[in-house]
């Protein structure tokens, strides 16, 4: 991959401005075309054109359209060609400079995200079959080793020979390996999101989980959340006051719909923002200069919910400001999976 840290904002921005007028261009042609075929049938309802002059004019119209035709397939390749650049060299100065700012090391892939068998879509979004991923970030963060990447799922059905697909989820995906022994399975929603779910759980199959419930006795959290577990005896040990407390403080502050899982040794969350996140902003081509603080900032606030998550859910015990993390112990956890980006 290219080397895009030396890139500048007004380059960036005039890249996307050519692009913005490219594509502002193109209904123009398109009704040019159409004009120009117009024309000889025009000229022969008015009798102007005879019929063999008109034959003879709409195939040189014909030819003229066929030749615009190809060269704006080859303009539009490069065009699409070069949004996608920009996209590259955009999420490579942002997500850089906001991965640096929050974790020590780091790996950023924006085309790969976490493999479709590693996200519990069907258990925790029913009739969500299938997912895609990408913006896969990797790192540590105070010595607790992450994956985070932008996720949509998408949803199946068939009701009286009538198959679709509609998009269920579009958000965030994080793991991390959970500060605890837990060999069941437990998942906590934010209320209205597990409402809508069974809502539509009933309306495709009448299923519902009411044995999976579980409250913790909190009157707060448990207006605020709906838990489903495997192992009461689990959860509750899990969920203890204090880390019921961590739970509705990241709610807080994520704002968001979202599940957090705990499955197999790991601690997952979904969140259910309806954003693509890190993707350049739709008004890039239509200004003069792109306000890269801003962008960078925008990063940063949506990478620093994988802080936010870790601080509450995997070191829920601590102070706000911890001892520093032993960085050879990153180090030496780090390269047994791969070299370190920084």
């Amino acid at each position: 991959m290219k080397d895009y840290s030396m890139i500048t904002p007004e380059a960036l921005t005039e890249e996307a401005r050519k692009i913005a007028k490219h594509s502002d261009r193109a209904p123009f042609i398109a009704l040019g075309q159409l004009t120009l075929l117009g024309i000889p049938f025009l000229l022969l309802c008015m009798g102007v054109l005879p019929p063999i002059p008109f034959v003879v004019a709409f195939a040189i119209a014909l030819i003229l359209v066929g030749v615009t035709a190809i060269f704006g397939h080859d303009r539009q390749k490069e065009y699409d060609e070069r949004q996608k650049e920009l996209v590259v060299a955009f999420k490579s100065l942002v997500v850089n400079h906001a991965a640096q700012e929050l974790f020590h090391h780091y790996s950023y892939d924006m085309e790969n995200g976490i493999a479709e068998e590693d996200i519990p879509l069907n258990e925790v979004l029913p009739y969500s079959y299938f997912g895609r991923s990408t913006n896969l970030l990797t790192g540590f963060y105070r010595g607790v080793e992450f994956r985070r990447a932008d996720l949509e799922a998408s949803a199946a059905s068939t009701h009286v020979n009538f198959y679709s697909t509609n998009r269920v989820f579009l958000g965030q995906y994080i793991d991390f390996p959970c500060p605890v022994k837990f060999s069941s399975t437990l998942y906590i929603y934010t209320k209205d999101m597990l409402d809508d779910i069974e809502r539509k759980t009933f309306l495709y199959s009448g299923n519902t989980r009411g044995e999976m419930y579980y409250e913790t006795g909190d009157e707060a959290f448990d207006k605020k959340f709906r838990c489903l577990t495997t192992d009461q005896t689990e959860a509750e040990t899990l969920l203890t006051p204090e880390y019921v407390r961590s739970i509705v403080k990241l709610s807080n502050l994520i704002k968001d719909w979202f599940v957090i899982g705990f499955k197999e040794g790991r601690i997952f969350l979904l969140i259910d923002t309806g954003t693509d996140h890190l993707e350049p902003p739709k008004y890039l081509g239509y200004i003069d200069k792109m306000d890269m603080d801003y962008e960078m900032e925008r990063a940063v606030k949506t990478l620093q919910t994988v802080c936010d998550a870790i601080d509450r859910l995997a070191r829920p015990s601590e102070e706000k400001t911890p001892p520093e993390t032993n960085v050879i112990d990153e180090l030496e956890s780090y390269w047994k999976e791969g070299t370190p980006t920084v």
